[in-house]
C-alpha cells in the first residue's frame, strides 16, 4: 500500500523503532510502524513534524502498517531554522494532533494542511498572525467556520452560534466589539496577507484565546494547548 502522509507525531517504540502518527490523503488518520535500518542515523532525525511523506507499507500487527519505504517529499527547511516559524510549526502541529488525531479521509483537508505549511515555510513577510488565520481556515474543514460579518448593527461575535449578532448572548461566550472587528478582519484576509491585520500583542493574545475557546466549544475533545505560552513569548 502506498500513502501520502503528513507526519503529526513520532512515538519511540523500543530502542530502534518508531510509530508514526500521520494524516494520510488516502485514508485519513493512520499509524505506521517503522523500524530497523529505516530509523538509523540521519533518516530518523530527518522526519520533522508536519513533513509530507510518501510511504510504502505492508500489513503489520493490528491496525498498524509496517513501513517498507519512506521518502520525504516536502521538507520544511525554513521552519526548522527560523525560531519564529519553528514555534508556529510546533503550535500548528499540536492544534492538528488535537483536532484531527482520529479523522476520516478528507483530501481537501489534507491539501489545505500541506499547502498551509508550505506557505509558512516560504513566507517572507512577518508571519506573526499566521497561526490565527490557520486555525480559522481549519475550522472550515472541521465544520464550524464563523458565519456573517462584523457591522455596526452586529458588532458582537457569538461563539456558540458562530455568528455576529447585535445583542450580548445570555451564555456570555462572545467577543467584545473591539475584538470582534479584529476577528472579522482575520476572516476576510488571505493566508498570505494575514500579517496586514494590525493588532497589539495584547489583542493577539486575546484573539488566540478566543479562537482556542471557540474550538473547545465546537470540538468536544479539544484539550489545552501546551505550546500556546511558548508561542506567545516568542511572538511578543
Amino acid at each position: 500500500m502506498k500513502s501520502t502522509a503528513i507526519l503529526l507525531k513520532k512515538i519511540k517504540y523500543g530502542e530502534k523503532n518508531l510509530i508514526l502518527q500521520t494524516f494520510t490523503r488516502e485514508e485519513g488518520s493512520k499509524a505506521f510502524f517503522i523500524g530497523g535500518s529505516l530509523t538509523h542515523g540521519k533518516s530518523k532525525a530527518s522526519l520533522p513534524a508536519l513533513s509530507v511523506l510518501d510511504i510504502v507499507a505492508t500489513k503489520g500487527k493490528g491496525d498498524l502498517m509496517r513501513v517498507k519505504e519512506i521518502q520525504l517529499i516536502q521538507k520544511n527547511y525554513e521552519l526548522i531554522s527560523n525560531v519564529h516559524k519553528a514555534s508556529l510549526l510546533m503550535f500548528i502541529n499540536e492544534v492538528l494532533i488535537k483536532s484531527i488525531g482520529d479523522y476520516n479521509q478528507d483530501e481537501e483537508l489534507f491539501d489545505f494542511i500541506a499547502m498551509s505549511i508550505r506557505l509558512l515555510d516560504e513566507q517572507k513577510e512577518n508571519e506573526v498572525n499566521y497561526h490565527l488565520k490557520f486555525m480559522l481556515e481549519l475550522s472550515k474543514y472541521l465544520g464550524f467556520y464563523p458565519n456573517g460579518q462584523f457591522s455596526e448593527s452586529k458588532p458582537i461575535f457569538d461563539m456558540f452560534e458562530g455568528i455576529f449578532t447585535s445583542d450580548l448572548p445570555i451564555h456570555q461566550a462572545s467577543l467584545s466589539p473591539e475584538i470582534s472587528i479584529i476577528f472579522d478582519k482575520l476572516l476576510s484576509c488571505s493566508m498570505l496577507n494575514s500579517f496586514e491585520v494590525k493588532m497589539t500583542n495584547k489583542d493577539r493574545r486575546a484573539i488566540l484565546s478566543a479562537i482556542i475557546d471557540y474550538y473547545r466549544i465546537h470540538l468536544e475533545k479539544f484539550e489545552e494547548l501546551k505550546s500556546k505560552e511558548v508561542l506567545e513569548i516568542v511572538l511578543s
